[in-house]
């Protein structure tokens, strides 16, 4: 599972990231997309047991995540945005430009 194909699959699933979307403070329609975020990362996600989902997360294996997992990731890319656009122009010499901004513009 690549960064990439994180953002792109929760860019589709709005009661995840935009606050103004009356489905963003429903936990249960949130906890929906993310499995089906999860169900479009592993194809085989329906197929293994909850026992199975976790062994999959406890591996350290960059391409095995439970949705605890690709929250997590979810987070530290959000993380990683948002100290992008906080760091000031005069704090930085040269500050690069963040590799996903583009991909992350929805939330911008």
């Amino acid at each position: 599972m690549s960064t990439e194909n994180l953002i792109e699959l929760v860019e589709i699933h709005p009661s995840i990231w935009n606050k103004s979307c009356e489905q963003y403070k429903d936990r249960y329609e949130k906890e929906k997309a993310w499995i089906e975020i999860a169900r479009r990362i592993f194809q085989d996600w329906d197929t293994l047991g909850k026992k199975e989902r976790n062994k999959k997360c406890k591996l350290k294996v960059p391409n095995n995540y439970k949705v605890d997992a690709l929250k997590k990731k979810w987070k530290n890319i959000k993380d990683s945005l948002r100290k992008y656009l906080d760091t000031r122009s005069g704090d930085a010499a040269k500050k690069k430009k963040y590799v996903h901004l583009e991909a992350l513009s929805f939330l911008c």
